[in-house]
């Protein structure tokens, strides 16, 4: 299943899949359909990184202020519907979506920055001990393969 955290999907990418969907729709369904394929980075590495807050940081909560660094690929909003190009997201105390997966959305601990942000203000955190992950995206939400993650460990403290 295909979903999208934002709205205005560029209409060559809605017609896209449009098409593809009414060309499908003749095929028998008595078979699984095919894992989606990961998402390809562009060529040369691909990194990106927490700026802040820093691994092992006692932060003041509750709310917390995240600043992503990327290199390699550049950030754009999904709406733009730019193939090669990446967007943030921010996993709290929740595993990382599997390559080829399309990370989902309406989950609490999954922050999709599909607006081609790089910073982010992560509200309500009570005080105790988090892991926070970051993972580069493609515009369907899938990560690139290979990875674009990094992992911090916070405190969040009153």
């Amino acid at each position: 299943m295909l979903h999208l955290s934002r709205p205005g999907l560029s209409s060559v990418l809605a017609f896209t899949l449009l098409a593809f969907a009414v060309g499908c729709a003749d095929e028998p369904m008595d078979e699984a359909p095919p894992a989606e394929e990961p998402a390809a980075a562009p060529a040369g590495p691909v990194e990106v990184w927490f700026e802040e807050p820093q691994d092992g940081a006692t932060v003041q909560g509750p709310d917390v202020q995240v600043v992503l660094g990327s290199s390699g690929i550049e950030i754009v909003p999904v709406e733009e519907g730019v193939q090669g190009t990446g967007h943030h997201h921010i996993f709290v105390n929740e595993d990382a979506t599997p390559a080829g997966q399309v990370i989902p959305a309406n989950v609490s601990g999954i922050i999709h920055l599909g607006d081609g942000s790089s910073e982010y203000v992560i509200e309500g955190l009570e005080p105790g001990e988090y892991r926070l992950i970051t993972v580069l995206a493609d515009l369907l939400h899938i990560p690139l393969d290979p990875p674009a993650h990094d992992t911090v460990h916070i405190t969040v403290t009153e």
